[in-house]
């Protein structure tokens, strides 16, 4: 039963694709890629720069800083990067939610309570993208 239960809620997880150039761009082959990935991931692998910043920082954090310059491959792995957080989102999470429901509530400045996601997320919202894919409704 738990592990019906458990098949269920996580079925888009195991559905997901997942290639090996998402956790380590520098020593994956790029097979069954479009030409543009390639070509992108190409580059990527002699950008000496973001290999040290790979190294140092790890997948996950090289992702978030690299996404402007190579936002073909940041479309790619957004969503993955996203859907797993780490304890320590989690964390400021509960902490957040915290600061709401206690006395604090109250003194807390209107500016700096904003929405919950906004203040846990560190990715800065896409503007251009977003007013790009925006259809204005046309008049009656």
């Amino acid at each position: 039963m738990l592990k019906d239960d458990m098949k269920i809620r996580f079925e888009d997880l195991e559905n997901l694709k997942f290639f090996d150039w998402y956790i380590n761009p520098f020593e994956t082959e790029n097979v069954n890629l479009s030409q543009e990935i390639t070509e992108n991931l190409l580059n990527l692998k002699y950008d000496f720069e973001a290999k040290v910043i790979f190294n140092k920082y790890g997948y996950q954090q090289f992702w978030v800083t690299h996404r402007k310059k190579y936002p073909l491959l940041w479309n790619e792995i957004e969503t993955l990067i996203i859907a797993f957080p780490s304890t320590y989102l989690v964390e400021r999470g509960f902490s957040a939610v915290s600061n709401i429901l206690t006395k604090k509530r109250n003194k807390l400045q209107i500016v700096n309570r904003g929405d919950l996601r906004l203040s846990l997320s560190t990715i800065e919202a896409d503007i251009k993208r977003l007013t790009n894919s925006h259809q204005a409704q046309g008049s009656h």
